[in-house]
């Protein structure tokens, strides 16, 4: 049978890159390994509560009066109106544990922002306005490069946009003090790099910003039905609209003919033709499983595993003192110091969800979700624990960040926990097949952040990516866009035969 393109993994930006090339009247042919679709997009019950395995929430969605690119990319899809989000008016709450203790909450709104960054940190507005500026015309720039299919005319890139031409090649740290920044306000603005996986020295001041700006200008959202209902809803359209997809069906090879794809190979032998592929997968499992050696991209180390502890507390947000939605809880805010310390499981850093807050129905009356997670990077689980060491391990990480998060807060909820569930890399090689366990791809550093940036093609003719390997790098709206862009990067022929038959 062939196709126009094939699509290796129904995760997020699988769905969404699919549904676009359906759009664009070409045959396509969705495959994915486990029997659901939606990737790290998902959900799962444990007693009276669903959990919701969405890491973070969402920025660029904004609401109905303050509509982001998000929004505007479900209502291309149309799928906004089958989807309810939920809206906070706080972006985060930031606690630093060392001796400069810090204690802020952050609001939504660049304006808001400032006000309260210059209230923490006197001195701090101009360079505050300055990041918030560039992070605009950036944005501009982006939306320009793409509407340009990444064609690059750099004499037009100047001129119109030459603050990004200047900034686009560095890291956050040397930006943030080019502007001059006040240093406890660097900090304080970049508490956010824990989702982005890098520190300062290493993160790219184009992405940082466009994320900053993506939460801060339009504030954070979750799916009210849990995020797993985006993943349905993308899937229920795309089948509506002619796509065919295929479950339990994992790709063994990919198929290359004279240097370019033809094709992919199943596990169970079974071959599907097709000139363009896209892989919504790990790079690293493309590399190692379904390349030749010769034909391999590069791939760097593992980068970000994780610990969530899920909880299903029998108390209302209220009895338990819960006033925030997000929160992030540091010993030091200096992130290259904290970044290191993420190399051990002695690290506890936590990142806490309580979905309540934004979402009261998210949980049975009289009750609260309450979402801790911590960060790891590289290799620091060990790989010959025994099963009962794996558990005594997994029991041992949880009860620590549970005693963090009520150490420094001071509210009491381990007598209330009805339902706990602990994910780890073994949880999400499992359920996601994600290399060793990451919970998502390669964190891009600033110099390769720019290069993938104008540079959207594969290292094989006619193979694409979208995802957390794509050029946009890991997280959510990396996810999202880099679907909604291989529409426009990979090129647009004459389908084959629609009336075929599989």
């Amino acid at each position: 049978m062939d196709y126009d393109v094939i699509f290796i993994g129904a995760g997020i930006a699988g769905l969404i890159a699919a549904l676009e090339q359906v759009s664009n009247k070409q045959k396509v042919l969705l495959l994915e390994q486990h029997n659901i679709s939606g990737g790290q997009l998902s959900s799962f019950v444990r007693g009276r509560f669903e959990f919701d395995t969405a890491f973070f929430p969402f920025g660029s969605y904004g609401s109905a009066y303050n509509i982001g690119d998000l929004q505007e990319l479900f209502k291309k899809l149309g799928i906004a109106s089958n989807i309810e989000m939920a809206e906070s008016n706080e972006f985060l709450r930031v606690i630093s544990t060392d001796q400069d203790y810090v204690d802020y909450t952050l609001p939504v709104g660049i304006e808001n922002y400032i006000d309260k960054m210059e209230e923490h940190v006197p001195g701090s507005r101009n360079s505050m306005v300055i990041f918030f500026d560039l992070a605009r015309e950036i944005k501009e720039a982006v939306n320009y490069l793409s509407a340009n299919n990444y064609k690059v005319n750099f004499k037009i890139l100047k001129k119109r946009f030459g603050n990004f031409v200047r900034v686009a090649s560095y890291n956050v740290k040397d930006v943030l003090y080019a502007i001059e920044m006040p240093h406890k306000a660097q900090r304080i603005l970049t508490a956010y790099w824990i989702y982005l996986g890098l520190p300062n020295s290493l993160m790219s001041f184009v992405q940082f910003a466009l994320t900053m700006l993506s939460y801060v200008e339009y504030g954070p959202v979750m799916a009210k039905n849990s995020s797993y209902d985006i993943s349905l809803t993308l899937e229920e359209q795309l089948r509506k609209s002619g796509g065919i997809i295929k479950h339990n069906a994992k790709v063994a090879n990919i198929l290359i003919s004279d240097g370019a794809v033809s094709g992919v190979k199943l596990t169970n032998n079974r071959i599907y033709k097709a000139r363009k592929i896209v892989s919504n997968v790990a790079l690293s499992k493309v590399s190692e499983e379904m390349l030749e050696v010769s034909q391999s991209p590069i791939v760097s180390e593992v980068p970000v595993q994780a610990i969530n502890v899920y909880l299903g507390l029998n108390r209302s947000k209220e009895e338990l003192g819960i006033k925030d939605f997000q929160s992030v809880i540091y010993h030091n805010l200096d992130n290259e110091v904290e970044y290191e310390k993420m190399h051990s499981l002695d690290n506890d850093t936590i990142v806490v969800l309580c979905p309540n807050k934004i979402n009261p129905t998210c949980s049975p009356s009289g009750t609260t979700i309450l979402d801790i997670s911590s960060l790891y990077f590289g290799q620091c689980f060990g790989e010959n624990l025994t099963s009962q060491e794996y558990y005594n391990l997994k029991d041992q990480l949880a009860l620590k960040l549970i005693d963090r998060y009520e150490e420094v807060t001071g509210i009491k909820i381990k007598d209330y926990i009805e339902e706990i569930e602990v994910a780890t890399p073994v949880t999400y090689a499992h359920y996601t097949s994600s290399y060793d366990g990451t919970i998502y791809n390669n964190p891009t550093d600033y110099d390769t952040f720019l290069k993938n940036l104008l540079n959207r093609n594969g290292d094989v003719l006619g193979l694409y990516y979208c995802g957390g390997d794509s050029s946009l790098g890991s997280g959510y709206l990396g996810a999202f866009f880099s679907g909604d862009e291989v529409s426009w990067i990979i090129p647009q022929e004459e389908g084959v035969n629609s009336n075929a038959q599989d």
